[in-house]
């Protein structure tokens, strides 16, 4: 009862702080559950992300990198759906989510298409309620949808590889590895032939010139 009068009106809340139908806020219809339940066991807390983080070393060049993501209770429907790539100056796809724990509550998610030179983190952020419970089956709760990764963030250096045999077109994805066409202020490589032409500034963001690796 104390923790719900110390934080009443307050917004930005948790459960432990009397928010216990999740909606951020301490008010009347937390007292409500509050009064409804006095004495009674408490139930289990839903389940929530608690860690998203990279694996391996901090910098990195390879086109495939991984998170973990771990949650604090068994989850189900976990899917590459649920997590975003924290792209700056790079550019990356969620591909798989494995399931990698008898727990159920911890999942590797692999990342593919990595290339530029920057940062990439990893969200999950489950917007259309598929995370449920792996006991109950109920969705997890609307403030428990959400996590973002941002302290331990890959630092990229990964080239956008030329590979061309489309034509000399730099806007053709298809002359690009994977079908990834570069950002501006990367780094480039160059298998095999080069485009035709002297100057590497005809990508959209005139003016730019691209390293030549």
């Amino acid at each position: 009862m104390s923790i719900v009068l110390a934080n009443w009106g307050g917004t930005g809340k948790v459960w432990a702080q009397g928010d216990f139908n999740y909606d951020g806020m301490v008010n009347a219809s937390d007292f409500s559950i509050l009064t409804a339940n006095w004495r009674r066991s408490p139930s289990p807390l839903p389940p929530q992300a608690t860690v998203l983080a990279r694996l391996g070393a901090a910098e990195v060049g390879s086109n495939t990198e991984q998170f973990v993501a771990c949650f604090s209770s068994p989850v189900t429907g976990v899917s590459a759906s649920d997590f975003a790539p924290q792209c700056s100056g790079t550019t990356a796809t969620v591909r798989d989510v494995e399931d990698c724990s008898p727990s159920h509550a911890v999942y590797l998610i692999t990342v593919s298409g990595v290339y530029g030179n920057g940062t990439l983190g990893l969200n999950f952020a489950d917007t259309d309620g598929s995370v449920e419970d792996y006991t109950t089956l109920v969705a997890l709760p609307a403030g428990n949808r959400s996590f973002s990764e941002s302290d331990q963030p890959y630092s990229v250096s990964s080239p956008f590889v030329w590979v061309g045999g489309t034509d000399n077109c730099w806007y053709t994805s298809a002359n690009w590895q994977d079908g990834i066409r570069p950002l501006a202020g990367s780094s480039l490589l160059f298998a095999g032939a080069a485009p035709s032409g002297g100057t590497y500034d005809d990508f959209p963001g005139r003016g730019q010139r691209f390293w030549r690796c």
